[in-house]
This record gives structure tokens, C-alpha cells and sequence, in this order.
């Protein structure tokens, strides 16, 4: 799959991302990237007004894909990623809005449609949506601050037991909206993002870490996506228990000297 990916989707990716038809590069991916986030908030409010649709699914999935925006927008200004500063064509510019744009299918559909969906449903929406942003942020906290204070290579924290927990989160977000809007569009689309850029990126992060040191070690205890459960699971039942003796130790013979009442008892 890595050769596929190294000789024909990763190129092709970066190509119509960045250089499409050449020309002059006036925006940076990030820049779109942030100017579809911040725009998400209203253009989902209007779809409500537009289509009278003020159901509790509707409320439910502006909520979640505007603290997505927010947190997304706040992150980028405290913590900017570098993977996001290239420079884009005009034509590449036009080529990632209509990709962003499939982003809000899962909004247009249940709102347009007036999709209901139960507590039951909304329930795991809501706990997979804090969950996906939950690991989404602190990820990308952990490897901002962990890399500017010592570059190398994670291998504890939120990267412990998966490489690309930050992708994980994301997927999970993105498909908490697909379950709540109740049409395969979504799935698709978000299939699709997952096969093209999400993997393409996980990727070139595997290339990158083989080539430090304690890689192979690493590599075998996190896996490639999804959390490694056994080896959590395993660590976890079998970690020695390490107690410290100072801890349980009694006072010494000078402390007990110096306790000592000084006179007649």
C-alpha cells in the first residue's frame, strides 16, 4: 500500500493541492482551510432559516460542527501548523474549496431534509463528537509543545498506543455528522478524504519516523491507526507495581531524637 501511495496518490494529491495548471500562489492551504471553518457557523444558521428547520438534530449538529470551527480557529492561532503553510495556485485554490465544501454535506442533507433522529442516536452522536475533538486537540497540543521543546520522536502520551491519533479523532468527528445525517453521501465523502488525504498523510509520517531512532520498537507497540487495545490492555494489567521505600520507611534516629521532649516527663 506504501508504494502506491509514495508513487501515484501522494503526488497526484500534492499537484492538483498545490501546483494545478501552475500561475501565481496568492493563498496558503491554511489560509482556505480557516476561512471554510470560520465560515461554517453561518452558512450553517442560515440553512435553519432558509429551510425553517429549528429541530433538535439540527441544533445538535450546528453545535457540534461550530465547536469543531472554533476549535479548529483557535488552534491554528496558538499553535500554527507548518503542514498547512504551503502556497497554492489559483486553480488549486478553486479545487480545495469544492473539496472543503463536501465537508457540509452531512449539514445540507439533514437540515434541507429535516432529519430526525432519536436520543438514543443523538447520544453517541454527541459522545463520539467529544470524543473525535478530544483526541483531535490534545494531539496536536502534545506534538506542538512536546517538538519545540525536544524534537525527536513521540512515543508516549496521547501517541502511545496509536501513531495517528489526531486523524483517528478527526475521522470521528467527521463521522459522528455522517451518522446524524442519515444518507450515504457523507460516508462516501468521508471515505473518500480518508483514502486521498488522511492516509496519504499517515503515510509520509511513517516514512518520516522510520528514520529515527527507536522507530521499529515504536512502530510495533502503536499502531498504524486504530489504538493498539492488547498492548494497552496488556500494559496495563501486567505494569509492575513499583512502591518506593522512602515512602513507607519510619523516622530515622536523628528525627526521633529531635521529637524527644526536652526536661523531666
Amino acid at each position: 500500500m506504501e508504494r502506491i501511495y509514495v508513487t501515484a496518490v501522494i503526488p497526484v494529491k500534492d499537484y492538483c493541492m498545490y501546483s494545478c495548471l501552475g500561475g501565481p500562489r496568492p493563498l496558503t492551504l491554511g489560509r482556505l482551510v480557516n476561512l471554510h471553518k470560520a465560515a461554517t457557523p453561518p452558512l450553517m444558521i442560515g440553512l435553519m432559516h432558509a429551510y425553517d428547520n429549528f429541530t433538535i438534530s439540527a441544533y445538535v449538529y450546528v453545535a457540534c460542527h461550530s465547536s469543531l470551527a472554533t476549535a479548529w480557529l483557535l488552534k491554528g492561532r496558538v499553535m500554527p501548523d507548518q503542514m498547512f503553510a504551503g502556497r497554492m495556485t489559483i486553480v488549486s485554490s478553486v479545487l480545495c474549496v469544492g473539496v472543503f465544501g463536501g465537508y457540509w454535506a452531512a449539514g445540507f442533507l439533514l437540515i434541507s431534509g429535516r432529519v430526525e433522529s432519536s436520543s438514543l442516536v443523538l447520544s453517541l452522536v454527541l459522545y463520539m463528537h467529544t470524543m473525535g475533538l478530544l483526541c483531535l486537540m490534545c494531539t496536536d497540543t502534545q506534538k506542538f509543545y512536546q517538538l519545540r521543546a525536544r524534537p525527536g520522536l513521540i512515543t508516549d502520551g496521547w501517541l502511545t498506543w496509536s501513531r495517528n491519533t489526531n486523524y483517528l479523532g478527526t475521522f470521528t468527528v467527521y463521522l459522528s455528522y455522517a451518522i446524524l445525517a442519515q444518507h450515504w453521501v457523507p460516508y462516501a465523502w468521508l471515505g473518500l478524504m480518508v483514502g486521498v488525504s488522511y492516509l496519504s498523510r499517515m503515510v509520509v509520517k511513517d516514512i518520516s519516523l522510520r528514520k529515527k531512532e527507536g522507530a521499529d520498537r515504536y512502530m510495533s507497540q502503536a499502531w498504524f491507526f486504530f489504538p493498539n487495545v492488547f498492548g494497552w490492555a496488556r500494559h496495563t494489567l501486567y505494569a509492575p507495581i513499583v512502591v518506593h521505600p522512602d515512602v513507607l520507611a519510619g523516622p530515622s534516629p536523628d528525627e526521633v531524637a529531635a521529637c524527644r521532649p526536652i526536661g523531666p516527663t
